[in-house]
């Protein structure tokens, strides 16, 4: 989601395994053979003082753009047209142009998205920061039934996405997707899901009734994270190497505009309420880009190596993680300016908020710990130790669980939210990332 889970190779863990791949080896075999690189990579008991010394000074970022995968660049060239930024700032289609939405217009699709939401069920809270269905908290925190829900985990260097049943905690369906695939965001109203692929330059559209890919999008290069606005239906897409955000069309499941950065975007998060677009580079900059022209509004400065963001549309807030500086920047969404900065563990990443028990959840990779900070005051209530470098982070709000992304252990932690206490592992694929959660009716 989440976070949507991101550098997520962890800038030093995930690229010093990567540049040890011979990505220009003879054409025979193209595909690096990654679960034995990972393997013979993973981290020894002395990991946490390494990854210390391997954080990543401006020098080893340079790098790190040197290591990403080029070899397949001809066999991925998106089929959408980018315009040179050298001569203009955004490339609007007249399609993407037709759907620009007015405010009085925009302001009823949220009115229209809402009575979707009540109509899908009983229990449900209506729409949650980005716009997407919150539980009304059903069961143990609530009343009404406990719906099913599905928790979708990318796997990094399988190509695959982990389907895991809530209730059983088993794993019941692997999807094949693109190459690398990094994130992965769930839209509840038309129950697809989208994954991006950063060795393949797209994004897996999934069927989340069959659990199957329905269509294959090219966007820019390196995807990292994406995002979702529910209201209009648009998915933003960061890709990292060619420093602009593609906009897919949910409807038509195609790229309608690409939006140009000055600098790499990574996290991303869309405010369904504002329309607008939060994105974070690899400077130290929180961009602000209007959901209609596309334009960005304000730029805001933040940590050190920013990577995750989420958006608590309740208290106008949004959450960073500054993996460098150790600490989570809250933007006041009202003024545009930092009120508060959160120190937790060492190079913190994945970022959820529980809105049932107003705590934030922050994974800290180095660390191999949870942080979880009251959501009004921001004091860290507990810390809780996971597995090893632990990425992405999503909750299920309907029964208080937490789920977890261990990295370099190949699990899920299942995180027990009234007593905040690691309750469950649950072994998945090959460098699990990304995560999101799926309720079905």
């Amino acid at each position: 989601m989440g976070f949507k889970s991101n550098y997520k190779i962890k800038y030093e863990k995930r690229y010093s395994e990567l540049s040890k791949i011979d990505i220009n080896s003879s054409q025979q075999d193209s595909t690096p053979n990654h679960q034995q690189v990972d393997k013979e990579n993973r981290p020894t008991q002395n990991h946490q003082q390494a990854d210390k010394e391997r954080r990543p000074s401006q020098n080893q970022r340079q790098l790190d753009k040197q290591h990403r995968p080029t070899q397949d660049k001809q066999h991925h060239q998106p089929q959408q047209q980018y315009t040179n930024p050298q001569s203009t700032q955004h490339d609007y289609s007249q399609k993407a142009q037709e759907q620009i939405i007015q405010p009085q217009e925009y302001q009823q699709k949220i009115i229209n998205s809402q009575q979707k939401v009540q109509n899908l069920g009983k229990g449900l809270g209506g729409l949650n920061k980005e716009g997407e269905i919150i539980p009304g908290a059903p069961g143990p925190i609530g009343s009404g039934n406990l719906r099913d829900a599905h928790i979708y985990v990318t796997n990094f260097y399988d190509n695959t996405i982990s389907v895991i049943d809530a209730r059983g905690r088993g794993i019941i369906s692997t999807i094949a997707v693109g190459e690398w695939p990094e994130d992965i965001y769930v839209n509840q109203l038309t129950k697809k899901a989208y994954v991006a692929n950063r060795k393949s330059n797209n994004v897996s559209v999934i069927d989340l009734m069959s659990d199957t890919v329905i269509k294959t999008i090219e966007v820019g290069d390196d995807p990292h994270e994406l995002t979702i606005n529910p209201v209009t239906n648009k998915i933003y897409i960061s890709n990292f190497a060619s420093k602009n955000i593609s906009v897919i069309d949910g409807n038509s499941d195609s790229v309608i505009s690409t939006i140009y950065m000055k600098d790499s975007p990574h996290g991303i998060a869309a405010d369904s309420n504002l329309n607008k677009i939060y994105v974070v580079n690899d400077s130290t900059n929180l961009n602000i880009i209007d959901g209609v022209d596309y334009t960005v509004s304000m730029r805001i400065k933040i940590g050190e190596l920013p990577t995750q963001l989420n958006i608590d549309n309740e208290q106008k807030k949004v959450f960073i993680s500054n993996s460098s500086s150790n600490s989570i920047s809250v933007v006041d969404m009202n003024t545009n300016s930092i009120t508060n900065t959160i120190m937790v563990g060492s190079f913190p990443w994945g970022i959820d908020i529980n809105y049932s028990t107003d705590k934030i959840y922050v994974t800290n990779g180095n660390s191999n710990t949870v942080s979880v900070i009251d959501r009004f005051t921001y004091e860290i209530l507990k810390t809780i130790r996971v597995g090893n470098s632990p990425n992405g982070v999503i909750i299920d709000q309907d029964r208080n669980y937490i789920y977890v992304a261990n990295s370099f252990d190949d699990t899920i932690t299942v995180i027990d939210g009234y007593g905040d206490s690691p309750e469950d592992v649950i072994k998945v694929g090959n460098y699990p990332s990304g995560m999101d959660i799926f309720y079905l009716y």
